[in-house]
């Protein structure tokens, strides 16, 4: 399993706290962990990842839209294989400018 969390720098107390404890037992537990600083993504990525997805098994796609706030509006599944081709190629992306969790944490410590 791959994670890929973009984030804001300065990071929020709570952020802070998930990524110090949360993100080393579960990556310690096998999950592959990515980290991005929004600054680093451009103008057009930036606008795609406004919304958070799921690639389950690269057969069926989560889609979860939030408000500006950062509240849950409503999520989807779907099968559509136009649609999972358009996200495997905005994880292959993300993927690309993102740092293991290692070496990040490493890093801001």
């Amino acid at each position: 399993m791959k994670r890929v969390h973009v984030v804001d720098l300065p990071l929020s107390n709570y952020l802070h706290f998930e990524i110090a404890s949360a993100y080393r037992h579960t990556s310690r537990a096998g999950e592959n962990i990515f980290l991005l600083d929004k600054r680093e993504i451009s103008t057009d990525l930036a606008m795609i990842l406004s919304d958070d997805f799921w690639l389950l098994d690269n057969q069926k796609v989560m889609i979860q839209i939030y408000s500006p706030a950062g509240t849950l509006q409503h999520s989807y599944l779907s099968h559509d294989p136009k649609t999972i081709e358009y996200y495997k190629n905005i994880k292959a992306r993300v993927l690309e400018l993102s740092v293991p969790f290692e070496e990040w944490h490493e890093q801001s410590i």
